[in-house]
């Protein structure tokens, strides 16, 4: 007499590797979210793409859809809020659309925020009417500027080569300054150190002084960007304070 005996895999499944299958998840869920604000001429929030929570949800056909990382928001100010009311709620939206030949599935994403004002920084200033920078034999030029009354104004000011960052114009006069939508490349920069009220003229030399990169970018609409110290900031407040073309001597 002979007997058999057979082994069970009762930890798995029998063709798989033995792991437990997952627990199903095709209730509701909760999914953290984090998004960054992109003030200027083109607002709104953005974020990391974020896995769909249903990754084990066993589905026919079409799967759960995903949740929004792009939320599209009033045109705002300056990057202060809608216009006339930068402390006004507002909403923020975002879809996200699947389809297959079956069924139709779309999540929307909906986000109430309020802007509040917690700082109002003085910031420096570039006349609108100083369009043209002559450059002399040196590379050297001269932007005037000044700081409004109330606080000092410290940090750096430069030309840069882009003339991008600052986007389009959002709002009517006065058109400057803006946020700094993007970093661009610098041909030169140089410290300031005002005091509430006072005006001056800071010195740059741009290109390390090559006449042939200078005369290269004559007539073009160059960015004056400022990075300016904000009390109680760890990095400085970056814009854009107008637009210059350069005019070698």
């Amino acid at each position: 007499m002979s007997t058999t005996s057979a082994v069970v895999n009762t930890d798995g499944c029998p063709s798989g590797d033995g792991s437990q299958p997952p627990e199903p998840d095709c209730g509701t869920q909760v999914v953290p979210l984090t998004f960054t604000f992109t003030p200027g001429a083109s607002p709104g929030l953005s974020g990391d793409s974020i896995d769909s929570p249903w990754k084990n949800c066993p589905v026919s056909g079409l799967t759960p859809p995903a949740v929004p990382d792009n939320l599209s928001a009033p045109v705002l100010v300056s990057g202060t809020g809608p216009q006339g009311a930068p402390l006004l709620p507002f909403q923020l939206i975002g879809t996200d659309v699947q389809a297959d030949s079956d069924t139709d599935a779309t999540s929307k994403l909906e986000v109430d925020m309020q802007l509040a004002r917690v700082a109002i920084i003085e910031a420096l200033d570039v006349p609108d009417s100083y369009k043209t920078a002559p450059v002399d034999g040196h590379g050297d030029t001269k932007l005037p500027v000044s700081c409004p009354a109330g606080a000092a104004c410290k940090g750096t000011i430069g030309i840069a080569a882009g003339g991008f960052g600052s986007g389009r114009a959002a709002t009517a006069p006065p058109a400057w300054p803006k946020p700094l939508q993007q970093a661009e490349p610098l041909l030169g920069s140089a410290r300031f150190s005002l005091k509430s009220g006072k005006r001056a003229r800071v010195t740059l030399r741009l290109a390390h002084g090559s006449t042939q990169v200078i005369h290269a970018l004559a007539g073009q609409k160059l960015d004056v960007i400022v990075r300016q110290s904000a009390k109680g900031r760890a990095k400085p407040i970056a814009f854009v304070a107008g637009q210059v073309k350069l005019r070698p001597r």
